[in-house]
């Protein structure tokens, strides 16, 4: 039931695709403004969740890609809890916008350690149970 609730909620918040993409990840918490299309690609989430696997934290995307209005060149805002340089080094090159190692061009990337604002946009990215 509560599953269910969940899904319904993903439904109503940010779309069909984006709630069948949730509910296959890891995907604990969204509060994310209602838009037309989705917040975040399916690849999008993968990266994240894959990076989530790797240091077994929750990710949390906050900021414009949480709210749906992010553009070409906006950044991305993570909130990752009790992160450390080792933790770091393993997901850098995971998370979406990394840096390219062919270009060499800097990371678009925010990096958070907390408090999470629960009133704000926000989607929770959990390490998904094996």
């Amino acid at each position: 039931m509560k599953r269910l609730i969940s899904i319904f909620i993903l439904l109503f918040l940010v779309g069909n695709s984006f709630a069948k993409n949730a509910d296959f990840l890891g995907v604990r918490e969204v509060v994310a403004a209602k838009t037309s299309t989705n917040v975040l690609s399916k690849g999008d989430l993968l990266r994240i969740e894959n990076a989530a696997i790797r240091i077994n934290k929750p990710i949390t995307v906050m900021g414009s890609r949480a709210k749906g209005t992010a553009g070409a060149y906006s950044d991305w805002d993570y909130l990752i809890p009790g992160l450390n340089s080792k933790n770091w080094n393993t997901i850098k090159n995971s998370l979406p916008d990394s840096r390219s190692i062919l270009d060499n061009t800097p990371r678009n990337i925010d990096i958070f350690k907390g408090p999470l604002d629960g009133t704000k946009p926000h989607i929770i990215i959990n390490p998904r149970l094996k």
